[in-house]
């Protein structure tokens, strides 16, 4: 007898009937054979689920983990499904279906959620829910502490003896719903008391000096939580006899009548301590005109008697414009009255996040422009302005914290305005009154000492020629004085030119004035006048390597200022003397390849604005018909040579005798006009010619016209 053995070990996913033959046989070729059937029956197998240790977190920081589930019987198509129970609050666990899946927990515990979570994670197999596997995850947090804020109001302080201190203290921990507990205290010399109530956030220390305990007293202020998180504000109380003061003040400008956009300085004297901020209510004169605006100017112009006159004041973003407010405003017609005018500014806002400093201690600076419009009828007197307070938020300045508030003291604002104000607040001077002189237009004081046509203002009209208007103190207010001939021009040639007659009491001069020719030829500036010349003003650009300009007439004084290759000329007389009527050069400018005017000016003797007409240089030799033709007393006549020459110029009767000679002499190349007095000659023709030798030439050249005697 043989025995055999079959073995089978069906899987997960072989159930099912299967069919076994067994055949036997011998050598004789004798055969058996036998079925046997095997039924496997189906097993559901529960899934598995893998899950990671136990983990341990700091508050405010982000766990994130995985657990993966899965079933082995794969064949039947079983999808499992991933849940948890008991998540912490704020967390999350994104599960997902299939075989295997993954599921991912997130959690980023906030303050106060310190602690132990366990988290449970479960796996069901969905074709029979009752198969399911889980696993157990403990979360661990630890405490992440914050630390606590003391804040004191007020913290650095001035007060006088007798006067009743409270500082508050307050002390603000983010954890405080965390159930964190703080202690708080306060560490001085004083004989002053600081009250506190346990697991309480608010404190107050008290104290009143005395009369003898002026000096500087340091108070520190602390809070500990049970972490050891701890801050401390450290502040100072200085007992003085006499309470330093903030003073907010009107500083006085010069207008004149009619004057618009005159800019009314306002000051801020601080001597003691950092300001972040003001509110500023001010009552101005509305009968002399208005304010239509207000600036932050960087400059004020203002009248200082401490340096003797005028001085000009800087505010600190003159130099760095990074230093201005970043919140200013200001309502024209305030509090319902036309004339009330509120300025409001910040130095530093919590956004945009560009950090602008406090207003420090000890410093004067220009705090802001009132624009002001003078009326044209308000003349020689002065324009008030003053500061009104109406209640507790009028006229006060800051600190930066906004914690500490200082208004106006009792002499600027009545006590009733805001009766709850401590006395060491009341620290702010307020000092209005006059902020606009309104000068009286005085012709001819032009430096503005109140004594017309005196030598100063002579000087300062030629430096003004020479420099423009650096010069000037007022310059709106100067150039309305410096109209001397009335003719709505201000500071003219012609103007000098009569304030110097009026210095000099120069009798009685033409009051018109007839056209002037100038002729610019290389270095040399020529006149032709058919009157007398009082002054002459030039702006000249020049080409070449100049020199020192010269002057060419006599008795005559000459300024200029060079900047560049524009040259400034001023020819005129301190003593009032003129230049005779006809042609000149009136001065040159050495090594001038070329010479163009861009400015003239030319008045005559009596301080008449001239009309004057550039000529240019001539190219030709000629003579002109007289003026006029025919002549009764006087004949003007002019020629043209175009190169240096000996020139004559002769007048002949009809039988060709010389009657006078008008020129004879050498002539620099230019236009030339020479006068004929013929009072004592009697009517009939003559004939004047013109005659020149030019350089280096042995031939000379002659031209002659007609002229008509006739009385």
């Amino acid at each position: 007898m043989v025995v055999d053995t079959v073995w089978f070990s069906p899987g997960y996913c072989d159930a099912g009937v299967y069919d076994f033959t067994f055949y036997a046989s011998c050598t004789g070729g004798l055969t058996d054979s036998v079925l046997y059937v095997l039924t496997v029956r189906n097993v559901n197998h529960g899934p598995t689920l893998v899950c990671p240790n136990d983990t341990v977190i700091n508050e405010c920081e982000t766990l994130t983990f995985t657990v993966t589930g899965s079933d082995p019987d794969t064949c039947d198509g079983g999808v499992v499904t991933l849940s948890a129970e008991n998540l912490p609050p704020g967390a999350s666990f994104t599960n997902g279906t299939g075989n295997p899946v993954t599921g991912t927990f997130t959690w980023h515990p906030d303050y106060c959620q310190a602690g132990v979570y366990p988290v449970t994670f479960i796996a069901t197999d969905d074709s029979n829910p009752s198969l399911a596997d889980s696993c157990e995850v403990v979360v661990t947090v630890n405490n992440t502490n914050r630390e606590p804020i003391m804040t004191a109001y007020p913290c650095n302080i001035s007060i006088a003896p007798g006067d009743s201190l409270c500082i508050d203290v307050v002390a603000h921990d983010p954890d405080v719903e965390c159930g964190d507990r703080l202690i708080l205290g306060a560490i001085h010399s004083t004989g002053g008391n600081f009250f506190w109530t346990p697991n309480d956030t608010f404190a107050y220390y008290e104290w009143t000096p005395s009369p003898g305990d002026t000096g500087v007293y340091p108070i520190s202020f602390y809070v500990n939580d049970e972490y050891g998180g701890t801050d401390t504000v450290h502040c100072e109380i200085n007992v003085v006899t006499e309470l330093p003061s903030f003073k907010v003040e009107v500083k006085k400008i010069f207008a004149w009548p009619g004057q618009q956009h005159v800019r009314v300085p306002v000051f801020l004297t601080n001597p003691w301590d950092s300001i972040g901020g003001w509110n500023i209510l001010m009552e101005y004169d509305n009968s002399a005109g208005q304010v239509v605006s207000v600036e932050l100017c960087d400059s004020a112009l203002v009248d200082d008697p401490a340096h003797g006159g005028p001085k000009y004041f800087y505010a600190p973003w003159h130099y760095d414009p990074g230093l201005k407010p970043e919140y200013f405003t200001y309502t024209l017609g305030a509090l319902g009255h036309e004339n009330y005018v509120r300025v409001i500014g910040i130095q530093d806002m919590p956004w945009p996040q560009v950090h602008v400093p406090d207003i420090p201690p000890g410093v004067q600076i220009l705090l802001f422009c009132l624009v002001y419009d003078v009326s044209p009828l308000w003349s020689g007197r002065e324009i008030m302005f003053r500061f009104h307070t109406k209640d507790c938020g009028d006229n006060v300045l800051s600190s930066s914290d906004g914690y500490t508030v200082w208004g106006p003291d009792t002499l600027s604002a009545p006590f009733w305005t805001c009766p709850d104000r401590d006395p060491w607040l009341r620290v702010v001077m307020l000092m209005g009154g006059a902020g606009i002189g309104i000068r009286t237009v005085t012709v001819g004081d032009l430096n503005l000492n109140g004594i017309a046509y005196e030598i100063g203002d002579a000087i300062l009209f030629v430096q003004y020629l020479m420099n423009g208007t650096e010069v000037l103190v007022h310059p709106e207010l100067q150039a309305s004085n410096s109209d001397i001939n009335g003719d709505g021009i201000f500071w003219s040639i012609a103007d000098l030119v009569m304030l110097l007659n009026l210095i000099n009491e120069s009798g009685p001069v033409t009051s018109s004035s007839g056209d002037v020719i100038v002729e610019l030829s290389g270095q040399y500036v020529r006149v032709m006048a058919n009157d007398e010349i009082g002054g002459a003003y030039f702006v000249l650009r020049c080409e070449g390597e100049t020199g020192e300009p010269e002057l060419m007439v006599d008795g005559m004084d000459i300024a200029w200022t060079a900047e560049g290759n524009v040259l400034k000329v001023l020819v005129y007389s301190m003593e009032s003397k003129r230049i005779a009527e006809g042609t000149h050069t009136l001065f040159t400018v050495p090594g001038a390849e070329k010479l163009t005017v861009e400015k003239v000016e030319i008045a005559n003797a009596g301080g008449v604005q001239a009309e004057v007409r550039i000529a240019e240089p001539p190219k030709k030799f000629a003579l002109y018909q007289n003026r006029p033709n025919p002549v009764r007393t006087t004949a003007e006549i002019a020629y043209s040579i175009p190169v240096d020459s000996k020139v004559t110029l002769k007048v002949y009767d009809a039988a060709g005798m010389l009657v006078e000679t008008l020129a004879d002499g050498w002539q620099e190349a230019g236009v030339y006009r020479a006068v004929w007095d013929a009072k004592g000659i009697a009517s009939g023709v003559y004939f004047y010619r013109l005659t020149m030798w030019p350089t280096g030439e042995v031939q000379k050249l002659s031209v002659a016209r007609k002229l008509v005697l006739m009385k």
